[in-house]
């Protein structure tokens, strides 16, 4: 099964796709895409998968940083000073190691895809053409793997086949569900 059929993304990806083939920036960076030989529309759809995936890599943190951070601050037991230090503390703890990786992949993605120089055209070249897809496979799982939930909501079902990374669960939510019921 494809990968992005397992993460249960293949038909958000489809409509995304259409619309980013649309945009400025897409059409600047046509010279990049043009290096790739494409063999069929899938080989397109992942492109502009990976492209959205960098192009947007910053909001993207920037919303886990939120849902992060939202959930320390519901599980505070009051807004004492003690405790929003300690909300911020387990949200630096929490993000700052995944944030730090995110960053620095970020970086050297940008740098290769929009890099000029002719150490960067020839590792572009072997990135897209030479690496194996299981690679390339792999390492979007394991980026995909990360999905924090806010929890003071109920949780979203895991739509694909691929194992999401364990979250803490809310026991502030617990306690409100239960009362409830």
């Amino acid at each position: 099964m494809p990968l992005m059929e397992q993460l249960g993304l293949l038909e958000d990806l489809k409509k995304i796709s259409k619309v980013i083939e649309h945009t400025t920036i897409f059409k600047e960076n046509m010279e990049v895409m043009k290096e790739v030989r494409l063999k069929d529309n899938k080989s397109l759809l992942m492109i502009n998968f990976f492209f959205l995936f960098s192009l947007f890599k910053g909001a993207l943190n920037a919303m886990l940083d939120a849902v992060i951070l939202a959930n320390a601050i519901f599980e505070m037991p009051s807004s004492s000073f003690k405790h929003i230090g300690s909300a911020f503390n387990e949200y630096y703890q929490e993000r700052f190691p995944t944030m730090t990786s995110e960053l620095a992949s970020s970086q050297q993605m940008g740098k290769v895809m929009a890099g000029q120089s002719r150490f960067d055209t020839i590792t572009r070249h072997i990135l897209l053409n030479y690496v194996p897809k299981w690679f390339k496979e792999k390492n979007l799982e394991y980026t995909a793997s990360y999905r924090p939930q806010a929890t003071f909501l109920p949780m979203v079902e895991n739509r694909g086949t691929l194992p999401v990374k364990a979250q803490k669960k809310s026991k502030k939510y617990a306690k409100i569900i239960s009362m409830s019921e």
